[in-house]
């Protein structure tokens, strides 16, 4: 398969997985803003009372949780629509080495295609600062970990 359908195919992977997160993150907080106008009001000190405090800070969590998702699910859609094949390591590039397979944009569970692994890191990652830039053949040690670009695209 040509390096840039590869390409495609991980990003929209990986969009897709980030809207089922965005879309679980919306369906929580929907449930969440149910669960308080469903408790009775009223009763001072209640567990009622208490619940719909939790309830309110559960809301407050949740919407940073989105806000964050959205942004990275934006970040993927925008890397999708200039996706080309690159040169040197950078946002959006794919790197193959001889340890691990990268995907440069954010940071959320590794996806597969082809039988190979990819793991999706973010661009402000140590691993990502130290190839970024980088061509086939150079070199990067982060921690114990040794890197050889073996491929880029």
């Amino acid at each position: 398969m040509e390096k840039l359908a590869i390409k495609k195919q991980l990003f929209e992977k990986a969009i897709q997985q980030q809207q089922t997160l965005v879309n679980d993150i919306q369906k929580r907080l929907s449930d969440l803003k149910e669960s308080i106008t469903s408790l009775e009001v009223g009763s001072f000190g209640g567990s009622d009372d208490a619940r719909r405090e939790e309830d309110v800070e559960d809301i407050q969590q949740e919407k940073i949780h989105l806000a964050n998702a959205k942004a990275e699910l934006n970040k993927l859609e925008t890397l999708y629509q200039v996706l080309q094949i690159d040169s040197k390591v950078n946002v959006g590039s794919i790197v193959k080495t001889e340890l691990f397979n990268f995907i440069f944009a954010i940071n959320m569970p590794q996806i597969e295609a082809n039988g190979e692994r990819y793991m999706l890191v973010s661009d402000q990652a140590p691993v990502f600062k130290a190839l970024e830039g980088k061509t086939i053949g150079e070199e990067a040690q982060i921690n114990r970990h040794h890197y050889t670009i073996k491929e880029i695209f």
